[in-house]
C-alpha cells in the first residue's frame, strides 16, 4: 500500500514550510529597530542591569538598537539647585511637570519621562548630570545688602516762589527735596558786602514746607549768559562764607550746572575741574558736614563714553546698539559708529567722563540728570562703574519728556513715573529729585499736580515716598523671568517692589507663610510669597 508513504511525504513538506515561516519571523524580529515608544514582547526578556549600572557614557550603536536598553530621567528642582538627570533601568509612564509662573518648577510625584528619551529628544551625552533645555527651573530670588548701602530719599522739584499754595500737600506727600540756582551777584553786592535776605527767604519757604533745599552755585552774575573761571581770590572766600552762613540749613552744593555744555560753562573742562577741586575744599572748610557735588552729568554723555569703551573692548555690536538707542538712529555699522565717536561733541563727552572719574575724590556723589525709560537705569549704573566712577549716585533731575493730553495718558504717566522712581532707588541712588512737582510746559515735563488739581501721579508718588524714604537698596539675585523686582531694607523689615510686562505670578525672598501686598492705589491684600500676582502696575510686598 502506497498511502502511508504519501502521507509521510505530505507531512514532511508541511513541516518544511512551517519551519521556513518561523525562521522568517525570527529574522524579522532580530533586524527590526525599536522606536522610542517600542515595548519589547514578553517572549524576549530583557537582561537585568546590576545595581552599579549608570549612564556614564554615550550609548553605542548596539545599545541604542537594543529594545531592552532603556533609561528614564528623574527631574528635581529646588530654589538653589538646577535640575539633575539620573538614569534608572525601569521604564515608567510619561508624566508632565507642573509649573508655577515666576516660582519654582516642581515635578509631579513619581515623575519619569518616556523611556529612551531625554527632554530634548536626543540620546543622553557622556555627562551623566545635565540641565534639561527649554524653560529651566526658576530659582527663588535672594536679596543681599550691598557694601556700602546708602538710604534713599525722594523729592519733587518745586520753585520756592510757588511753594506757598502747595505747602500742606508737599508735607503730606513727603516731597522732601528741591534745589535752587544761586548766582554769585545775588548775594555779593557791588561794594563786596553780602546781602542774604532773598536767599534766606527762599530757603525758609522750602524748609517750612518740609522740603530740604540744595544749592546749585553759579560763578556768573545775573546778566551773564555763561559761567567762566572766576577770580579765585574773591570766589573761594565767597563759597566759604556761603557755607558758613547756611550751615545747618543747606547740606548740599553743586558746583555749576551741566558744565560740560558750552552754553553753561564758557571755559575749558580743565578749568572747571580745577574750580571744582578748590570749591570742595572751601565749602568743607566752613561746614565739614556739607556735601559737594559735580554740576550734573546727563545720561547721554555717559552713553557716548560707554559706547566708546565698548568699541575699544572689541564689543562692536553692543556699541552700535547702544549708540542707536541713545545717540543717533543713523548709526548702523562700525564705520557709522567711528564717524560718530570722532565728532567734536562726542570727543568732548568722552573726555569729560574721564575727568569726572579722575576728580571724583573731590565730590561726595555723582550728580546725574536722567530723562528716559526705567529699564535703562541698571545698564547706566553698570556703565558708570565700568568707566571708573565709584561714588554714590544722586539724581537731581529724573523725569520724562511727554505731553499728558487725556485721562489715559494721566494713568500711563503715573505708572511710568512710578517705575522710574523705583528703578532709580533700586540702583542705589541716595537722592532722587523728580522733575517736577508742577507742570513745566516749556520743557514738556508734566508735573505731579496741575494748577487746578492733583494727578494720579501725586498719589503714587506719596505712597512710594512713604514706603522707600530712608530705605537702602538690596541686590536681588535670580530675578524671576520677565519680572522687574527691586528690594529695599527698612528698619521695620524688607519691602519688595515688582511689576511685569504681562500678568503672571512671581516669588519674593520673604520667609513667611503669607505676605502683605499693597497696590499704588493703597489697596492691601494677602498672598503666598511664592505666587504673588503681578502685572504692569508696581506693587509693594512685605512680611505681614
Amino acid at each position: 500500500m502506497r498511502f502511508p508513504h504519501r502521507l509521510a511525504a505530505l507531512l514532511a513538506l508541511l513541516a518544511v514550510v512551517l519551519l521556513t515561516k518561523l525562521a522568517g519571523v525570527a529574522a524579522a524580529d532580530q533586524s527590526a529597530t525599536p522606536t522610542p515608544t517600542y515595548t519589547p514582547a514578553p517572549t524576549t526578556p530583557a537582561p537585568t542591569p546590576t545595581a552599579t549600572q549608570t549612564a556614564t557614557a554615550t550609548p553605542t550603536a548596539t545599545q541604542a538598537q537594543t529594545a531592552t536598553q532603556t533609561a528614564t530621567l528623574t527631574q528635581t528642582a529646588t530654589a538653589t539647585q538646577t535640575a539633575t538627570a539620573t538614569y534608572s533601568a525601569t521604564p515608567t509612564p510619561l508624566a508632565t511637570a507642573s509649573y508655577t509662573p515666576g516660582g519654582t518648577r516642581t515635578p509631579p510625584p513619581n515623575f519619569t519621562p518616556r523611556p529612551t528619551r531625554t527632554p530634548t529628544g536626543t540620546p543622553p551625552t557622556s555627562t551623566p548630570t545635565r540641565t534639561p533645555t527649554g524653560t529651566p527651573p526658576a530659582r527663588r530670588p535672594t536679596a543681599t545688602e550691598p557694601p556700602p548701602a546708602y538710604p534713599v530719599f525722594l523729592g519733587a522739584q518745586v520753585e520756592a516762589a510757588l511753594v506757598g499754595p502747595y505747602c500742606s500737600a508737599l508735607q503730606a506727600d513727603q516731597m522732601g527735596l528741591a534745589w535752587l540756582n544761586l548766582r554769585w551777584n545775588e548775594v555779593v553786592r557791588a561794594n563786596g558786602d553780602y546781602d542774604w535776605t532773598e536767599l534766606d527767604e527762599k530757603i525758609a519757604r522750602l524748609r517750612a514746607c518740609g522740603v530740604e533745599p540744595a544749592l546749585v552755585v553759579l560763578a556768573r552774575r545775573s546778566d551773564d549768559r555763561v559761567s567762566i573761571m572766576p577770580a579765585l581770590n574773591l570766589y573761594l572766600p565767597f563759597l566759604r562764607d556761603l557755607a558758613a552762613h547756611l550751615k545747618g540749613r543747606v547740606a548740599r552744593y553743586a558746583i555749576e550746572y551741566e558744565a560740560m555744555f558750552a552754553l553753561n560753562w564758557g571755559d575749558t573742562p580743565q578749568n572747571y575741574f580745577a574750580l571744582m577741586d578748590q570749591a570742595y575744599a572751601a565749602i568743607k572748610a566752613a561746614d565739614p558736614d556739607a556735601q559737594v557735588l559735580n554740576s550734573g552729568l546727563p545720561a547721554e554723555v555717559v552713553a557716548v563714553a560707554e559706547a566708546n569703551a565698548l568699541y575699544h573692548a572689541g564689543e562692536t555690536h553692543s556699541a552700535i546698539a547702544l549708540a542707536r538707542q541713545w545717540l543717533s538712529r543713523t548709526v548702523s555699522s562700525e564705520a557709522d559708529l567711528l564717524e560718530y565717536l570722532q565728532q567734536p561733541d562726542a570727543v568732548a563727552a568722552i573726555n569729560w567722563v574721564q575727568l569726572e572719574a579722575q576728580h571724583q575724590q573731590n565730590s561726595h556723589a555723582l550728580q546725574l540728570h536722567y530723562y528716559g525709560a526705567w529699564d535703562h537705569l541698571q545698564s547706566l549704573t553698570r556703565a558708570l562703574r565700568a568707566l571708573g566712577i565709584s561714588k554714590p549716585l544722586e539724581f537731581w533731575e529724573l523725569g520724562q519728556h511727554l505731553q499728558v493730553t487725556s485721562r489715559a495718558y494721566e494713568i500711563q504717566y503715573a505708572l511710568e513715573m512710578s517705575r522710574l522712581l523705583i528703578a532709580a532707588a533700586g540702583s542705589g541712588a541716595r537722592r532722587i529729585i523728580f522733575m517736577s512737582y508742577l507742570d513745566s510746559p516749556t520743557r514738556s515735563l508734566p508735573g505731579l499736580v496741575t494748577l487746578k488739581e492733583p494727578r494720579p501721579a501725586e498719589q503714587y508718588f506719596a505712597l512710594i515716598a512713604a514706603k522707600l524714604n530712608g530705605a537702602t537698596a538690596l541686590i536681588i539675585r535670580d530675578q524671576p523671568p520677565g519680572v522687574a523686582l527691586y528690594g529695599f531694607q527698612r528698619p521695620t523689615g524688607p519691602v519688595y517692589v515688582l511689576w511685569s510686562s504681562e500678568p503672571t505670578t512671581a516669588s519674593v525672598p520673604i520667609d513667611a507663610p503669607r505676605v502683605t501686598v499693597t497696590t499704588l492705589d493703597g489697596i492691601t491684600s494677602n498672598a503666598d510669597p511664592h505666587a504673588v500676582f503681578v502685572d504692569t502696575s508696581p506693587i509693594f510686598v512685605e512680611a505681614r
